[in-house]
């Protein structure tokens, strides 16, 4: 059985120096098949591309979605973190466009199975890390496990994905709703995949929003859509993003102005006073930099 992994014995930060806050994004699937781990690496290195320093976090830890799908095998995962043979800062992996990695393990029905300290373990940890990081994203397991409601609360924006189906849809408000009243996150993002044209995606978006906003107090913000595109496919086949791979096809250009929404978004500054990615940098900077109350 995997030991506990808490801030107590998490590894420890080598070095000093100004740490600015990280944006921290979550990017969450209701159900397999909805893209969740495409958008998540490509915009992931949409943003590299941008010129931001990016760690990827795969959030699908016994899986590891990002590893099949980048075809990496790294010596070591997440798993040894956990057993307590490396750190966090030992298992990251250079990526396309310069991403950090952090990669998942393969079949480890153990990791699927840790307890709600190991998961604070793992986000306290990311305090202790010296990496010039400006965006964490986490792509994080289909579902509502114990994994992708830690990893939600955690990040200061949740970007859900859906495509044009009943299914995906009916999960999408699920997530929304289950997130809503546990953690009282009341501001969403949403991506829609697969879509035959711009207008296609805003149908969908305007579709969901209807049903969210008769339901539950929350703001749900459009983020964009990707269109249907061989290059995708092909890219998928091929085990690269289609942003590196093929950066002027249709696909990798919906993910270069998503890029740029992203870019808007604003940044946090000072922590919200619950479990979160980062928050060491938060503090740190609320302490130099006060916000102001009318500011």
């Amino acid at each position: 059985m995997l030991p506990n992994y808490s801030e107590s014995n998490a590894p420890q930060r080598v070095g000093g120096g100004e740490r600015k806050p990280v944006q921290t994004i979550s990017v969450l699937g209701a159900k397999g098949g909805d893209g969740k781990s495409s958008i998540a690496v490509n915009l992931a290195v949409a943003l590299a591309k941008q010129h931001h320093k990016v760690i990827l976090l795969d959030g699908n830890l016994s899986m590891g979605d990002v590893r099949s799908m980048l075809d990496l095998r790294p010596a070591h995962d997440v798993s040894h973190i956990f057993d307590g043979h490396r750190g966090l800062q030992d298992v990251m992996l250079n990526g396309p466009a310069g991403i950090k990695i952090v990669p998942g393990s393969t079949a480890n029905h153990e990791l699927a199975q840790l307890s709600q300290i190991q998961h604070i373990g793992l986000i306290n940890s990311f305090s202790e890390l010296d990496e010039d990081a400006d965006i964490l994203i986490v792509d994080n397991d289909s579902g509502l496990s114990q994994s992708v409601l830690s990893f939600a609360q955690a990040s200061r924006e949740n970007l859900i994905v859906v495509c044009d189906e009943p299914a995906s849809l009916n999960h999408a408000l699920a997530t929304i709703k289950v997130l809503n009243e546990q953690f009282r996150s009341d501001h969403f993002r949403l991506v829609v995949n697969k879509v035959d044209s711009s207008q296609h995606g805003l149908d969908i978006f305007k579709r969901l929003s209807k049903r969210v906003n008769s339901q539950m107090d929350i703001v749900l913000d459009y983020c964009g859509s990707v269109p249907f595109d061989p290059q995708m496919k092909k890219s998928i086949s091929e085990r690269r993003a289609v942003v590196d791979a093929y950066p002027r096809s249709k696909s990798a250009l919906s993910f270069t102005k998503m890029a740029s929404r992203v870019e808007c978004w604003p940044r946090p500054l000072e922590p919200e006073g619950h479990l979160e990615f980062f928050v060491e940098r938060l503090v740190t900077n609320h302490a130099q930099y006060p916000v102001r109350e009318h500011e």
